[in-house]
């Protein structure tokens, strides 16, 4: 029954010819699009993105059907838009990943979800350099609802923006979370210190006060990759001869920069 229906379709010039159920013509499709009252043509999307799924359909599949698709506060939808998004941005699309995540916070996802959709946003948006992620991130910091949440979307999200030049809200961020680092574990705690320390020493009004504060962790030794780096920047910007930056800096050099978060500052430095 439905290959004859199909077709009379065909004979009628409404599908193309062939085995493939493919309009005639984009003027059709557009025609008979726009004829379906809107609330069933949305739920026509949130049906086709749910069969997509049941087949094993790529994410961004379904997504184009779910961005088309009314909000109904759905944690599954949430969930295969931030899966859509995240394939997005592993294909260097971060202006479509952000589409997707901004359907995503108007399904809305629930409480403990949203902190997460946000950090997602915020770093999709400063990929394309859109200046809306320091107040997305920002956000996502503050609803980060424990301290390893809170220090983690910091951590984060200092990265980025230190390496779009945003010095202050990087300040600002890993200050607040430092505030609980009684609460963390020490390596993100050196973490913070360190994305800390590399935006707060490139001004010359704060750089008296990164310096003081890391004062134990300079030119020691034992300390992590990432403050060696931030040592041989110091050294470089108070111009000690390049015999001595090249020392502070062999540990790394050394290690063929394993360690060093590439989306860091502090790679940059090095």
């Amino acid at each position: 029954r439905s290959a004859r229906r199909a077709d009379r379709l065909r004979a009628a010039d409404v599908l193309a010819p062939g085995s493939m159920l493919e309009f005639a013509h984009p003027i059709v499709r557009a025609a008979i699009y726009e004829s379906i009252p809107p609330g069933e043509r949305a739920l026509a999307h949130t049906e086709a993105a749910l069969l997509l799924e049941r087949d094993g359909a790529d994410p961004e599949r379904l997504a184009l059907h779910l961005l088309r698709s009314e909000p109904g506060g759905d944690a599954h939808v949430t969930s295969l838009l931030r899966a859509a998004a995240a394939a997005a941005s592993g294909r260097g699309a971060p202006g479509t990943a952000a589409e997707y995540l901004r359907r995503a916070l108007d399904e809305p996802p629930g409480p403990p979800d949203r902190p997460a959709v946000l950090l997602d946003l915020g770093l999709a948006l400063a990929g394309e350099r859109n200046p809306d992620a320091v107040a997305v991130l920002r956000e996502a910091v503050r609803l980060s609802p424990t301290p390893a949440d809170h220090a983690t979307a910091a951590l984060r999200s200092a990265r980025v923006l230190g390496l779009w030049g945003h010095h202050d809200s990087v300040t600002v961020i890993c200050h607040g979370a430092l505030a609980a680092a009684d609460a963390l574990d020490p390596a993100t705690v050196d973490s913070l210190e360190a994305e800390l320390f590399a935006n707060s020493s490139i001004s010359p009004a704060t750089a008296g006060e990164a310096q003081a504060r890391a004062k134990g962790r300079l030119a020691d030794p034992a300390a992590s990759i990432t403050w060696r780096v931030n040592d041989a920047f110091v050294a470089t910007s108070t111009a000690q001869p390049v015999s001595e930056v090249l020392a502070r800096l062999a540990p790394v050099l050394e290690g063929d920069f394993r360690g060093l978060a590439p989306d860091s500052l502090i790679a940059v430095y090095a």
